[in-house]
């Protein structure tokens, strides 16, 4: 709807004076073409040789009432094309219909001209033509330049205020800050600015508010400074829009958001994020919407997208992802302690007890066979046999690690490790790894961590080769009992990059949404300072800073140092 406009006093006089400048030529123009005219029908003799042109003259005035009643209908310009508001004030003030009704008048030569070079000798003959002819021809001569004065006008109308408004409101994408910034100025810029919504009746918005403090709103310069061309442009990170215009900000650095529940960060970050990045990327998805809302987009722009959800929230092709499937012999002792680490939790702040350490090398020690043993179909070298281990097998696995000489004598050394800890000492041990890998019960997760089965194995190995995105998509509800499965997979990916001294091109995009969620986790903790190198960039969301202490303690601060964009 639109609003009548407050004109100040100091613009109003300016306004007023424009206008009586403008009224004052129009009428100056039709005076010219009177009295042209007026002074050639003198010259011409035309008066003395047909005297009745004199009824020409005064019936000629039918042609101006009938002009006059024509526009008093306010022609609706609408009908020529043209619906700009603006020209809603040039209906309701006869614009138009004043100036053609002055050429109406000004070019009634034409009329008496005609009428005095026809001789009738009836009366009657004459008195139809002297006297209704001249105006009807004098009328449909006017109407003919009022249409073609109406084009004109019109034309002139849309290229001076209708086209420019329309540019400054839309094409231009200068959305109200702008005008903020310059109605508030004086000089031609603000005056122009003030003038055109006054023209087209809309209120314009109120201006900007004084700096305080040193604290203020980007001015639309500031704005548009972010949305560049080149490697900005193709590669940059989103973080919300500008009048429709993507805000873009290129960092090789990592990139922390803090926001809230339900602040928008999906729509105004993470969503349109992923629609314009061409690199890799790993997306933990809580809700598997955007997995539904970029999916089929990324699948454009990369070789590979794989689905890694379990419980089938985004609807789309699951695939699965076995953690021992990147195990080689030189990597098998870290890797082992990395996914124990991911899937032993114990306390989540970062602050690790004596049970949940044991847990976790008896957990690495049980991966580590499950991966050497020559006993154990390759189909069946995954983490649903370790947890069939974990359960009953235990004391004999331990025995056949005991004269192991796989590792060069490592799992033999951690066999006896156990075999010498007091019975009831390794029974808490035990029970504490068991509890920490009830997940692996679940025949969805197991699925998905399998080694062999249905849907497409990822291999985050392919990140150094070819351009893939991976969505971790699992429901929030789930989110405390299943958490440790985004753990181990998050971990594995990171540690495949971290691995490589040939990082690609663009740096795999770590989305990792609602991270806290996921407890501490060591890995995250040093990728934020070292993974920048390796071609990975972390994307922290946390909701606030109380949040990222709570987990991360005295390396919260890491989060921030290491951020080249810091979205709060």
């Amino acid at each position: 709807m639109q609003q009548n406009v407050e004109i100040k006093p100091q613009h109003a006089r300016k306004l007023i004076l424009f206008f009586k400048v403008l009224w004052a030529l129009v009428t100056l123009i039709i005076a010219l073409f009177l009295l042209a005219d007026f002074k050639n029908i003198l010259h011409s003799g035309l008066f003395e040789a047909a005297p009745q042109v004199y009824l020409s003259f005064v019936f000629g005035f039918w042609g101006l009432v009938g002009a006059a009643g024509l526009f008093s209908l306010r022609f609706d310009t609408r009908q020529w094309m043209i619906a700009h508001p603006a020209f809603g004030w040039v209906r309701k003030r006869w614009f138009l219909g004043s100036i053609s009704l002055g050429l109406f008048v000004g070019r009634f030569a034409v009329a008496a001209a005609a009428m005095g070079i026809i001789y009738v000798e009836s009366g009657f003959t004459r008195f139809l033509i002297y006297v209704f002819a001249a105006p009807v021809l004098q009328f449909f001569v006017g109407l003919i330049t009022a249409v073609v004065l109406l084009a004109l006008l019109s034309a002139a109308f849309m290229l001076f205020i209708s086209w420019p408004i329309t540019i400054f409101q839309q094409v231009a994408q200068f959305e109200r800050t702008w005008v903020m910034y310059r109605q508030s100025k004086d000089g031609l810029t603000g005056y122009m600015v003030r003038f055109a919504y006054w023209l087209s009746e809309t209120e314009p918005p109120e201006p900007l508010p004084n700096e305080a403090h040193g604290a203020r709103f980007a001015t639309p310069e500031e704005k548009i400074s972010l949305i560049n061309t080149g490697r900005q442009a193709k590669h940059g990170a989103v973080f919300g829009h500008f009048a429709d215009v993507p805000l873009l900000l290129h960092t090789e650095k990592h990139v922390l958001v803090m926001a809230s529940t339900r602040s928008g960060k999906g729509v105004t970050i993470i969503i349109p994020h992923l629609l314009r990045y061409a690199g890799s990327a790993f997306v933990l998805d809580p809700k598997g919407e955007n997995a539904r809302a970029t999916g089929r987009h990324r699948a454009t722009l990369n070789n590979k997208v794989h689905y890694l959800d379990p419980f089938g929230i985004s609807g789309k092709p699951q695939a699965r992802f076995n953690p021992l499937s990147r195990f080689t012999l030189e990597n098998m002792e870290a890797e082992s302690k990395a996914l124990a680490a991911a899937m032993v939790m114990g306390q989540q702040s970062g602050v690790r007890d004596y049970w949940t350490s044991s847990a976790q090398q008896l957990l690495a020690a049980i991966i580590l066979h499950v991966f050497t043993s020559p006993d154990i179909l390759p189909e069946e070298k995954d983490l649903p046999t370790v947890r069939r281990i974990l359960l009953r097998e235990v004391a004999e696995v331990l025995d056949i690690m005991l004269t192991s000489t796989a590792g060069d004598g490592l799992l033999s050394s951690l066999a006896a490790s156990f075999i010498d800890t007091p019975q009831k000492e390794f029974g808490s041990i035990l029970s504490t790894a068991q509890r920490e890998t009830e997940i692996l019960d679940n025949p969805f997760i197991a699925a998905c961590l399998a080694a062999s089965g249905k849907g497409k194995e990822v291999d985050f190995a392919d990140w150094k080769k070819k351009t893939m995105t991976v969505y971790l998509c699992l429901s929030a509800p789930k989110f405390p009992v299943f958490n440790r499965w985004l753990r181990l997979v998050l971990t594995a990916a990171l540690d495949e990059m971290t691995d490589t001294l040939h990082p690609p091109a663009l740096p795999v995009c770590f989305m990792l949404d609602e991270l806290a969620t996921l407890g501490h986790l060591s890995i995250v903790e040093n990728a934020v300072g070292l993974s920048a190198g390796y071609g990975v960039q972390l994307f922290t969301v946390f909701q606030d800073v109380a949040q990222m202490k709570d987990l991360y303690r005295g390396r919260w601060a890491s989060f921030i140092g290491n951020a080249g964009v810091r979205a709060l």
